[in-house]
């Protein structure tokens, strides 16, 4: 991974590159902490899943994922990010599936998000197309599905 110094020292168009994403494809991934969130637009509140990456799954290409690794000068378990579910009426199911088909935890909401941090499950990356504020087109890598840890 590249210290400040060197980001600071590279080229502007170097710097401006976008790094490689992981490959889209099912992953092994660990749950290391889940702190509350609010949206800043609607204040609608949820739980982000902080989830970091531990093993490929048979439908993620190996080749390119060392290409991603190799060229970021990480391991597969240094890739982090946030599952989020932002909970309201409307959406609790959704939160309340993952929790109980996907996480195998019972109880209440709360007691079984309680019970996800150090738990395991699959997620299965897709990359999105999506419009920057400026109006140019990237991809971003979202989380799509997921489904119980073997």
């Amino acid at each position: 991974m590249k210290s400040f110094e060197d980001i600071g020292n590279m080229d502007l168009d170097d710097a401006a590159k976008p790094p490689p994403t992981l490959p889209k494809g099912s992953y092994l991934v660990g749950i290391t902490g889940i702190p509350e969130v609010v949206t800043a637009n609607t204040g609608t509140k949820g739980w982000s899943f902080h989830i970091k990456f531990f093993q490929p799954r048979d439908d993620v290409d190996r080749d390119e994922l060392q290409t991603v690794l190799s060229e970021r000068e990480m391991s597969l378990t240094d890739f982090e990010m946030d599952d989020r579910f932002y909970v309201t009426d409307a959406s609790k199911h959704i939160l309340a599936g993952f929790l109980r088909d996907v996480m195998g935890v019972r109880g209440n909401v709360n007691q079984a998000v309680a019970e996800c941090t150090g738990k395991q499950y699959i997620a299965t990356l897709s990359h999105v197309p999506f419009t920057r504020q400026d109006g140019t087109m990237g991809l971003q890598v979202r989380i799509t599905g997921r489904s119980r840890a073997a």
